[in-house]
């Protein structure tokens, strides 16, 4: 009979000590996902690559999943650092009318100056679409991103598995609740301040 725990197990033995690692290595990425958020991902990528995994005492099994857990996190960090590089798209999103989708209200003056108070401004707003983009069901993020990055309704369409119409409807219904989470996320900062 084989006594060897499968690695589920092991996972949810150690989860307490794992939250514990991940809340002392998230770093800055914590303003964005939770210490709870990092250790289900960490796990879901483990069970991803358990085939790279043979159990050799509970200690080596601590310090193997720390190693998925670190590399997890790096990949996190690069992916809200690209997002937080190319948040212009997305505050178009927040800035755009929602009777006509993908139009904009205009260029502003003001958002065409430099200074250091505009740059810390334009900061925040990014900061606070980050947070707003992630406190979005996954499939609106998903939707909210592909606009972002510029991807056509035939290509949502076709990598979600709906017909253009739905796609099409899904999106919007995703951008004004990005709009709608993006504007109660500034109320909140500004009530805060």
């Amino acid at each position: 009979m084989n006594n060897t725990p499968d690695l589920a197990t092991l996972i949810d033995l150690h989860r307490g000590e794992f939250v514990g690692f991940l809340r002392r290595i998230g770093g800055h990425l914590r303003r964005y996902e939770s210490a709870e958020d990092l250790a289900q991902g960490a796990a879901l990528h483990a069970l991803q690559v358990s085939d790279r995994f043979a159990y050799q005492g509970d200690a080596a099994f601590v310090g193997w999943f720390r190693e998925v857990a670190r590399r997890y996190v790096a990949r996190r960090t690069a992916y809200w650092r690209a997002l937080k590089r190319d948040a212009g798209p997305l505050l178009r999103i927040t800035l755009s009318d929602a009777t006509e989708p993908g139009s904009g209200r205009g260029v502003n003056p003001e958002a065409l100056a430099t200074g250091p108070t505009t740059f810390a401004d334009r900061r925040a707003q990014v900061e606070v679409a980050i947070r707003a983009l992630n406190l979005l069901p996954a499939r609106d993020r998903q939707l909210v991103e592909a606009v972002a990055r510029g991807h056509s309704i035939d290509e949502t369409a076709q990598q979600m598995g709906l017909s253009r119409a739905a796609a099409q409807r899904a999106r919007l219904r995703a951008q004004e609740r990005f709009r709608q989470t993006f504007a109660l996320a500034m109320r909140r900062r500004h009530v805060q301040t």
